[in-house]
């Protein structure tokens, strides 16, 4: 079923979905443990960063790190400017 597909990665082609995502606790990515650059408790994007990226109905924020795993960022979007 389609509904719970939350985008197609542009690399691979594949489909990713909410039960891909792995939980990102401690500014680390638990697969890889790459630290999470953030600033003020702000997700910092740096040059080398992947896509990021948010769920529109909870504004859960998601970003694939650098191995490639898909995570869930302990931070969601409030507002849009």
């Amino acid at each position: 079923m389609n509904s719970n597909i939350l985008l197609i990665d542009k690399n691979t082609h594949k489909s990713v979905r909410e039960s891909d995502l792995v939980v990102a606790n401690g500014g680390h990515c638990p697969v890889c443990r790459i630290k999470i650059e953030t600033i003020n408790e702000h997700v910092v994007i740096v040059n080398n960063s992947r896509l990021l990226c948010w769920i529109k109905e909870t504004g859960q924020v998601i970003k694939k790190c650098e191995c490639k795993t898909w995570l869930r960022l302990p931070y969601k979007l409030a507002k849009f400017a």
